[in-house]
């Protein structure tokens, strides 16, 4: 009885971050080289080019990552839902619910769409646009500096890992190794 405790909750998270992983891969890293390979999907600018973590164009700067929440706001509204959000210092790839359909979305640092793409996938658990605060990633960077010496100008890219009861920011440095987490809030950042 013991092992059926113990597993099935470890079967649990192992097919839920299976499912995380393989979402991850249908957008990113080269959500814009799939461009034009499915039927309504769209590539206004291309792929956005690399920059830094501590570029003043990263979208880890709150004002860059409120531009783009505003712009989702503006185009899927206030109340819009997110399936998956991943934050790299030149993109926020994400899916917004939109019914029973996806719709895969990159926008570069400037706001602007990269690329859109409308999809059937299981949906998972949500969150709010509403729910985020553009200010949480550079907070989050600026408290693991302190803490761990991580440096803004490693920064990869940034999850938001989606969970109905605990959503957190993960934080992937170029260089690999553990993880950056933090809640939703921001604090506490741990590894």
């Amino acid at each position: 009885m013991l092992a059926v405790r113990v597993l099935v909750p470890l079967l649990t998270v192992v097919v839920s971050a299976f499912g995380t992983y393989q979402l991850m891969g249908v957008i990113s890293p080269d959500i814009g080289a799939a461009a034009g390979a499915a039927p309504g999907s769209t590539a206004a600018r291309g792929t956005p080019e690399p920059i830094s973590g501590d570029d003043e164009r990263s979208l880890i700067r709150a004002d860059r990552f409120a531009r783009v929440l505003a712009a989702v706001k503006k185009d899927y509204g206030a109340e819009a839902k997110m399936s998956s959000v991943r934050l790299a210092p030149e993109r926020v790839d994400l899916e917004v619910v939109r019914g029973k359909e996806t719709e895969a979305i990159q926008y570069d640092s400037d706001a602007e769409v990269t690329f859109r793409d409308r999809r059937t996938l299981g949906l998972g658990d949500t969150i709010l646009v509403t729910r985020i605060d553009p200010a949480i990633p550079g907070r989050i960077m600026e408290r693991a500096r302190r803490k761990f010496g991580t440096s803004l100008a490693g920064l990869n890219y940034m999850v938001l890992s989606i969970d109905a009861d605990e959503s957190e920011w993960l934080a992937f440095g170029k260089e690999g190794g553990s993880p950056v987490r933090a809640p939703l809030s921001g604090r506490p950042v741990t590894r």
